[in-house]
């Protein structure tokens, strides 16, 4: 019996830091091996479904690679309507030009410089995410 105690006291501890960690890790913004398109599908502008060149699609990357994820609900809107799309992810910077990116249900973000870059890129590709609003 005493055998069977501890084989639950260790299962016990080993869920209690399993529950710990994914409670407390903070989540990180990352990527697999694909390419970046600018999508921008609203109301009397011109759609656009294109994918980046090689050096905005890196620029893009190291502005979003690692930067911490957190809930959140701020009051500037977001659109898929005028998003960057990495694979199966949608990244929607606030159409209002806020500093914050949408990624699914949590929030991420940047620095003046690095909101001023990822608009000019998306514009370059004719998204103009104040238009999205």
């Amino acid at each position: 019996m005493n055998v069977t105690k501890k084989k639950i006291a260790v299962i016990v501890v080993a869920i209690v830091l399993c529950v710990a960690a994914a409670v407390f890790a903070v989540p990180k913004i990352s990527f697999y091996a694909c390419e970046p398109t600018v999508y921008f599908d609203v109301e009397y502008c011109d759609k656009v479904d294109t994918k980046m060149s090689a050096e905005d699609a890196e620029t893009v990357k190291k502005m979003f690679e690692g930067k911490s994820a957190y809930f959140d609900s701020p009051s500037c809107g977001f659109s898929e309507k005028a998003s960057i799309r990495i694979g199966c992810n949608t990244y929607m910077p606030a159409c209002d030009g806020d500093e914050i990116v949408k990624h699914g249900f949590m929030y991420f973000s940047l620095s003046k410089s690095e909101n001023n870059e990822l608009r000019k890129i998306m514009k370059k590709y004719g998204a103009d995410t104040r238009k999205a609003i």
